[in-house]
This record gives structure tokens, sequence and C-alpha cells, in this order.
């Protein structure tokens, strides 16, 4: 798994100096090793976020959850 962070519609790969393990929890065992998100790109998703909310909140739960 190479893009792992979902900012404004895209999937992206991070560009951090660090990797994270995921583990699977029911297991204890890793599976996956991510590239972590810049505090760039945390901006980008928090920015993206802020700008998504109003139509978001004025949408109904059974058309957010398709």
């Amino acid at each position: 798994m190479s893009a792992c962070h979902y900012i404004n519609g895209d999937w992206v790969t991070g560009d951090g100096a660090d990797l994270i393990t995921v583990f699977d929890p029911s297991l204890g065992e890793p599976f996956a090793e991510l590239q972590v998100a810049s505090a760039a790109q945390v901006d980008q998703a928090v920015a993206a976020a802020r700008q998504a909310l109003p139509d978001w909140r004025n949408t109904r739960a059974s058309e957010r959850a398709v």
C-alpha cells in the first residue's frame, strides 16, 4: 500500500520523513509500512476538511454513507 492518505478527494503517498508500521489488531502482526504525512500534507488535509464541512454537514447521512 503506497497511497495511504486521503486528502481533498485524492489518495496520496505521505512525504514525511518517517515510516509507520501498521499492525493487524487480531493477530498483533505487522502487515504494512506506510510513509507518514508531512506537516504540509496535514495542513492540506485540515484545510480541505474545513472547506468541505459546510456542505457535508447539510448532507443527509444516507447520502454521506455512499
